[in-house]
């Protein structure tokens, strides 16, 4: 799979930018709109990063047939005072340029989570959880949602633990996290961990306001009282 990254910016910052996502993992194919004007197919932009001194620059009928596709815009300013106005301008997403460094990978990574939601999936995916592997020489994975025990963020690594084995993801949790938000069973019990819960083996009280969440493989989550009583509401809706 692949994505086009509109840059509405001017060449020294194309080119310094976009050296800080080489580490994304899919290709992401870079459209300089001073280059291709005129063969920039808008449909086919998944996201678009502008800087505050291009923008006016960009021709108004251009913006406007970028606003209608809905995409999600980055905008990188010089000045703090511009980023409110950033907001009006309908931008979704806004860095100081003296954060650029530290906050572009991570802000493109958040820009792209709509894609893999299954209303913007492939058919044949919809009900599947699809991920490369970490591990280059396994490839890419399509995994029925119903064979999914839990998704976990464990330090620099992300794990999906199914029926038959575990695997590390080189996609971040988000994306993981987004293909399953239409399906009732899926809970996040925080930011780090989503269960299946048609996967639970037991719930174990303590006795110190403490729980002991076992899954079906073995795995075992503790559970704070106030994540406890998150879950058993989200049971009693979910039987409504």
């Amino acid at each position: 799979m692949e994505f086009q990254c509109l840059w509405l910016t001017t060449s020294t910052q194309f080119d310094s930018w976009k050296a800080l996502l080489t580490h994304l993992p899919f290709p992401l194919t870079h459209k300089n709109y001073n280059e291709h004007l005129n063969s920039i197919n808008k449909k086919n932009i998944s996201i678009c990063i502008w800087s505050e001194e291009e923008f006016f620059e960009v021709p108004i009928s251009f913006r406007e047939e970028l606003s209608k596709t809905q995409k999600n815009a980055l905008l990188i300013v010089s000045e703090s005072r511009f980023a409110c106005k950033a907001f009006e301008l309908g931008f979704s997403f806004c860095i100081h340029e003296s954060e650029i460094a530290k906050q572009l990978f991570s802000t493109v990574i958040d820009m792209l989570i709509p894609v893999f939601k299954p209303q913007n999936k492939p058919a044949f995916l919809i009900q599947k959880l699809w991920f490369i592997s970490s591990k280059i020489e396994e490839g890419k994975f399509f995994i029925p949602l119903e064979e999914v025990f839990s998704i976990e963020q464990k330090k620099a690594k992300v794990w999906v633990h199914t029926k038959k084995q575990s695997y590390t993801s080189a996609y971040p949790i988000g994306w993981l996290k987004a293909q399953c938000i239409e399906r009732p069973e899926y809970f996040c019990l925080n930011d780090e961990l989503l269960i299946n819960t048609d996967n639970i083996s037991s719930i174990v009280n303590d006795q110190k306001e403490q729980y002991d969440l076992y899954m079906q493989d073995q795995a075992l989550h503790s559970l704070s009282k106030k994540q406890y009583q998150k879950l058993e509401k989200f049971f009693v809706l979910r039987n409504k």
